[in-house]
């Protein structure tokens, strides 16, 4: 499959307000070939796929869903903006046509490996679609009445750090990130339960419930109340925070971990009687020896596991979706190895905004950027390049 990137151009004001009613010029460009400059995106050949700068809100004004070779910002799930940052692709630095050269290549190595190490080809609206789909997803046979105590888990992507004291507004945002096939190999690494086998009303111990629990050898789904937290990781935590609905139920993976800060008083509780299983999917991540360096890998990688939390046929349903007990257990995990990740930036000074999917986005006043790129690759965590080359001119 041949893949493209376009560029729009897009206003200052446009691209913070996302609101637009045309389209203006583009530059387009083919990998290996030279970015051409098109005055309409009817000048796009159709038949290539072409990754975009358009969001969501842009192609839903423009109906450009009708149009079935073009892909949003966040086809990738890293969205546009983002790689061309972590890519040293800013626009502050490079023009929009080397931005449409270097991005086609990116998108089609992508695409290419895919294809031939997993047989995914582009044909949804995002690639982590079409993973899902080539992976054959289990399909959700978790019953009605307890799905809604997994979904809450699924869809708490990104935790939304709530702070007691007011940032200024002159603060600049950076985002930071694992390495990401060492992350997906960490999190696919997780033993998630089956959709089957839930019991309940299970009776609780009065004393000694957090030995009882340590002793539970399958995976268990908490019914809770967080009290006595920790200060110094209260704010960190900022329990439910993001999250579209009180977060009342808690896997093991976040009780294994929250209970070193705060008392969870335990008041349902839901036990599996299999064992967690590893996903295949764990052995299939890239293994080559410095496929960690590879950016393709990683986005490939990323791809990969989230395409596990995605929404699956219940059953045999048809079109009816839910999402598994895998999803919740995938989800917790990533959001407890971001968690220790923010507290170690946060125990170093730096201003967490929030964390989860992979990445963290701290907050940092003038001056401070050139510390902060220190704490973070100190602490092992990838800025993204342009952010050094904006750290570069300032000390000039």
């Amino acid at each position: 499959m041949i893949c493209g990137v376009a560029v729009f151009d897009l206003s200052e004001s446009i691209d913070r307000k996302r609101d637009i009613q045309q389209l203006d010029a583009l530059w387009a460009c083919i990998a290996g070939q030279e970015a051409k400059r098109l005055k309409s995106l009817h000048d796009l050949r159709s038949d290539v796929v072409w990754f975009t700068n358009l969001d969501a809100n842009i192609f839903r004004t423009l109906n450009l869903y009708r149009m079935p070779n073009l892909r949003g910002d966040t086809w990738l799930r890293t969205r546009f903006v983002q790689i061309q940052q972590e890519l040293g692709l800013d626009e502050d630095h490079v023009t929009p046509k080397v931005v449409a050269e270097t991005m086609s290549i990116v998108v089609q190595n992508v695409v290419d490996y895919a294809k031939e190490h997993y047989d995914v080809s582009p044909s949804s609206r995002s690639l982590n679609a079409d993973f899902a789909k080539v992976f054959n997803a289990p399909v959700s046979n978790l019953p009605d009445a307890w799905h809604m105590h997994f979904e809450p888990l699924v869809k708490h992507s990104l935790v939304a750090v709530v702070s007691t004291t007011a940032r200024s507004a002159t603060n600049a945002y950076m985002t930071v990130k694992p390495n990401r096939l060492s992350h997906a190999r960490q999190i696919l690494s997780t033993p998630v339960p089956l959709d089957v086998g839930w019991e309940q009303g299970i009776r609780i111990p009065n004393v000694k419930s957090e030995k009882w629990l340590d002793s539970i050898e399958t995976p268990f789904l908490l019914k809770f109340s967080l009290k006595n937290i920790d200060p110094a990781i209260a704010e960190i935590l900022s329990w439910g925070a993001g999250s579209q609905v009180p977060r009342e139920w808690m896997s093991d993976v976040e009780w294994r971990v929250l209970r070193e800060f705060c008392d969870i008083e335990i008041k349902e509780i839901l036990i599996n009687r299999n064992p967690g299983v590893l996903l295949k999917q764990h052995a299939m991540l890239p293994s080559g020896q410095f496929d960690e360096l590879s950016y393709t890998c990683g986005i490939v990688a990323e791809l990969m596991w989230t395409s596990l939390t995605t929404k699956v046929k219940i059953g045999n349903h048809g079109s009816q979706k839910n999402y598994t007990a895998a999803a919740a257990w995938l989800r917790s995990s990533d959001r407890m190895i971001m968690f220790k990740h923010a507290q170690r930036l946060n125990a170093e000074g730096c201003l967490i905004s929030l964390y989860g999917t992979g990445m963290i986005t701290v907050s940092y006043p003038d001056g401070a950027l050139s510390q902060y790129l220190k704490t973070a690759v100190s602490n092992g965590l990838m800025p993204p390049s342009s952010k050094f080359q904006e750290n570069k001119g300032l000390r000039k």
